[in-house]
């Protein structure tokens, strides 16, 4: 009986040291399936088989939002019954000029000639350091993880001298909030691929796409 206590103490100390010590993961970790998904979307509906043949460098981009309601203007004058869901981004440098093309599920839209080369220089200057980043999870400390049930997700799959690498990450865990302060807000925030994105919507933000017929 004695000895029976003994062990049953020693496995109970045991146990508490080990929950003491677990803590959560720090780092995020990419779905399988959510770049599967992306994939097959570029291949249906972007050009990037033309250009991985032709060997151009090459980043697709996406934003989307779940768990929200999307309001969705249609044109009265339109034939077309297509609702487009969230557009694809294709930008690339060819000929020493930067292009941006337009996608989604209703069809493309003509390329638009950049004003100057930032985004593929950014991507060609930080290539190595973006291909190994990964965001943290937003935490109020080492133990706990916070997440939320609707959020804005940005997705990039970036080709260069051909090797692709794919990133995405959660805009919940930039931010941080008073009062629950996410403690790798900085370091998120501080991120080349969130730098990329930046760049990015800026661009983007500033332009007019028109559909091609």
């Amino acid at each position: 009986m004695k000895r029976f206590l003994i062990i049953s103490i020693l496995i109970f100390l045991i146990n508490c040291r080990s929950t003491k010590q677990a803590v959560f993961p720090e780092f995020t970790v990419q779905n399988p399936q959510r770049i599967k998904d992306y994939e097959k979307e570029l291949k249906l509906f972007t050009r990037i088989d033309e250009f991985r043949t032709k060997n151009i460098d090459f980043i697709a981009y996406k934003s989307y939002s779940v768990g929200s309601i999307r309001l969705i203007e249609k044109d009265p004058n339109s034939h077309d019954n297509c609702i487009p869901d969230y557009p694809i981004y294709l930008i690339w440098s060819e000929n020493n000029k930067e292009y941006i093309q337009m996608f989604d599920n209703c069809g493309s839209f003509f390329p638009l000639e950049l004003d100057n080369s930032d985004i593929t220089n950014f991507v060609n200057e930080n290539f190595e350091i973006i291909k190994s980043e990964k965001i943290k999870f937003y935490q109020t400390n080492k133990s706990t993880v916070s997440m939320i049930d609707h959020s804005t997700f940005k997705q990039f799959l970036i080709s260069k001298s051909d090797f692709e690498t794919y990133n995405d990450f959660d805009i919940y865990n930039l931010s941080s909030k008073s009062g629950s302060l996410n403690i790798n807000a900085k370091y998120n925030n501080n991120l080349k691929i969130v730098s990329l994105n930046n760049l990015i919507e800026k661009k983007i933000k500033n332009l007019r796409f028109i559909k091609s017929k």
